[in-house]
């Protein structure tokens, strides 16, 4: 999963996800993160939360 924002449209769908900040160490195990999807020019117009 990308850490910065992919355009709109691609990845096969028209609203892309992205982690919202880094990928976790293997020292840090699993944590909270926040996916962002990019559209319609707000690169975190929808939200999830995830554990990576």
């Amino acid at each position: 999963m990308p850490e910065s924002p992919p355009n709109k449209n691609t990845c096969g769908t028209h609203a892309p996800g992205w982690l919202n900040g880094r990928h976790p160490s293997v020292a840090e195990g699993k944590v909270s993160r926040q996916v962002c999807f990019n559209w319609d020019g707000n690169n975190c117009n929808w939200q999830a939360g995830i554990e990576v």
